[in-house]
């Protein structure tokens, strides 16, 4: 349906390897998320989860160089040096949150 759609080029994500169905996306949630984050003996703050999160995702994304320079570039320009990691709301509950409080 998607791949006469011209949405998804199912061939080409075929050929690189790349896992399609979601049966693989639910594996690495289970694999990622619920056995590094919801281990035995393992007590997250939520924002301390959606942090480490977004920063396995920026170096699994070969970003996170970019982020430290963004980031330093930042500290620069407005002469702070003590910074603390603000992740961004990964939830939509979250974000509903967000959005109404303002």
């Amino acid at each position: 349906k998607h791949g006469k759609a011209g949405r998804l080029k199912y061939p080409y994500f075929r050929s690189q390897g790349i896992p399609i169905g979601s049966g693989a996306i639910e594996s690495s949630i289970r694999r990622v998320i619920n056995l590094r984050l919801k281990g035995n003996g393992v007590f997250w703050k939520l924002e301390a989860a959606e942090a480490m999160l977004q920063i396995r995702s920026l170096v699994i994304a070969n970003r996170w160089d970019d982020r430290i320079q963004t980031m330093r570039k930042h500290s620069a320009y407005d002469g702070s040096t003590n910074w603390r990691w603000s992740p961004r709301p990964m939830s939509c509950k979250a974000e509903d949150n967000l959005q109404t409080s303002t």
